[in-house]
């Protein structure tokens, strides 16, 4: 038997047979390669055997597995001769005539194009399937915020669903969680917000928000809490510590403009967001015990007058920004009208709120205007329903009966009849250069429709206020219920797809002088 020994003193290259039941190291004698015993069976005095290893036997070539690999190795081959024999020359650009260009975004019926079927697909994709991204998210906002302009269903109906969609998938990307450290899972908030203000923004260890998961969340509530404030058909994201944290990372990383008008929007929002959340409680609860609420809405005013001082002349001069600071600014007054008047307390107060309310609106609307007709055809929801809020609002200051308040001076300050003349003018601008694009005739434009419903609320004015109608006559000329009008309201509403300005809006928002969550 040939034994396999190493060196003297070493183990052995394979174990005896004691060794290897004792689980011990088998090691030889000494130099003497003629010794059969390793040092342990020497010491017991046992026999040393060594079992011979096991001959192995070879395996068979697999036919099926030699074919895969050759055809893989064919595959490659092609792959790589196809490569070398392809013209990898500049592509030809692609150029689009500047006429094209320019009139396309203006005159263009969206309702022909794709935009329609992003609606139907993302809710396969959340609902069926499950799936979710921020890739989702920021296609619902954008469908979202210009839904009216392609929809086949009125925005009230519409709008209200997507909106919910999107506060879902913001729940379900966790955005309005807080923010955790990667291999750091105790680390919370604050010392996430410590971290990233006091170090490097861009350790890829850390796992804070990106830009575009703070745009989106921002973008969310702005959307969503303006819809609710202004429009009333559904509650928004609140404002929370998580979306003041993503505010002071876009503030802090902005990359554009837009980052920081976002930003802006959101802070103002959040103050007339708080202001809507508390006010239901506040009206059912007035038991004196807690400040008038016009205290805290100066106090939150100063806030945002503060905010906006701040603020470069560039952001400041912005259509945006503007809108949204004099939008937040008449809910609050409007709000702090809104206890006065259920508690009966009408002084000098209240008279400088309501023409402070007046001046907001009217600011607003002039700032407005200066955007170009053409912009007129694709305006966004948040936009849109400020202005329509903003227009609710000084229509029933030309309406309220107060003491000291005088409808007669106030009508020729406002001039109402003017603004919803010039908006009726260049919606049916806007809206004729639409319709008359169109190759088949469908329904007809959102500038349309608002252009004709801005007339019929017009006329419904001029007529009140040359009979000199007050805000009780007003509220009996329109009830909740539809009512009777000179022409017949089927031949108005037909083809209607604009829902904010058309007549059955504004005869509800008529007969309904308050602004309290639905």
């Amino acid at each position: 038997m040939e034994l396999l020994s190493a060196a003297a003193g070493t183990a052995k290259s394979r174990a005896c047979v004691n060794c290897s039941r004792a689980k011990a190291k088998c090691i030889s004698q000494s130099d003497d390669l003629s010794s059969q015993q390793c040092a342990r069976c020497f010491r017991l005095k046992k026999d040393c055997i060594v079992e011979p290893r096991a001959t192995r036997k070879k395996r068979a070539p697999n036919a099926r597995g030699t074919a895969e690999l050759e055809s893989k190795i064919e595959s490659l081959v092609k792959l790589l001769s196809a490569t070398q024999d392809t013209d990898l020359g500049h592509a030809e650009d692609y150029r689009v005539s500047g006429n094209l260009q320019v009139n396309l975004p203006r005159v263009g019926n969206v309702r022909n194009g794709p935009a329609g079927e992003i609606s139907p697909s993302e809710h396969t994709s959340m609902l069926a399937r499950g799936e979710k991204s921020l890739d989702m998210l920021q296609a619902l906002l954008v469908y979202a915020s210009w839904s009216h302009c392609f929809a086949a269903l009125l925005p009230q109906d519409q709008s209200t669903g997507i909106i919910q969609l999107v506060l879902a998938l913001v729940n379900d990307l966790a955005l309005n969680r807080g923010v955790r450290y990667k291999g750091d899972t105790g680390v919370l908030l604050l010392e996430a917000e410590r971290r990233i203000f006091s170090g490097d923004r861009r350790n890829p260890r850390v796992g804070e928000r990106s830009l575009d998961e703070c745009r989106a969340l921002l973008y969310a509530f702005y959307l969503s809490s303006t819809f609710s404030t202004c429009v009333r058909k559904t509650d928004g994201l609140q404002f929370s510590d998580k979306t003041d944290y993503c505010c002071k990372i876009l503030k802090d990383a902005a990359e554009c403009e837009a980052d920081l008008i976002l930003v802006v929007c959101a802070r103002f929002q959040s103050i007339a967001d708080s202001v809507y959340r508390a006010l239901p409680h506040r009206l059912s609860n007035s038991d004196g015990r807690n400040a008038p609420l016009w205290m805290h809405t100066s106090h939150l005013k100063n806030e945002m007058q503060s905010i906006f001082i701040n603020l470069s002349s560039d952001l400041q001069n912005h259509l945006i920004t503007r809108l949204s600071y004099h939008s937040a600014e008449i809910f609050l007054i409007d709000a702090a009208l809104l206890e006065a008047r259920n508690e009966q307390m009408f002084n000098s107060r209240w008279l400088d709120l309501r023409w402070d309310c007046l001046t907001s609106g009217k600011s607003l609307l002039d700032a407005f205007l200066t955007l170009p007709s053409s912009a007129y055809a694709a305006i966004p929801i948040p936009n849109l329903s400020q202005v329509s809020f903003c227009l609710m609002n000084l229509f029933k200051l030309a309406f309220v009966e107060d003491p000291g308040w005088d409808l007669i001076y106030v009508r020729d300050v406002i001039k109402l009849g003017s603004y919803f003349e010039l908006f009726a003018f260049r919606l049916e601008q806007v809206g004729a250069a639409i319709d008359s694009a169109q190759n088949t005739p469908t329904i007809e434009s959102f500038p349309t429709a608002c252009a004709r419903a801005m007339a019929w609320v017009k006329g419904w004015y001029d007529a009140k206020v040359a009979s000199g109608a007050s805000a009780s006559e007003a509220e009996r000329a329109f009830p909740r219920q539809p009512i009777p009008m000179e022409e017949s309201s089927s031949d108005m509403v037909n083809n209607n797809t604009f829902g904010y300005m058309d007549e059955t809006y504004w005869e509800e928002l008529l007969a309904d002088f308050n602004y309290l969550p639905m």
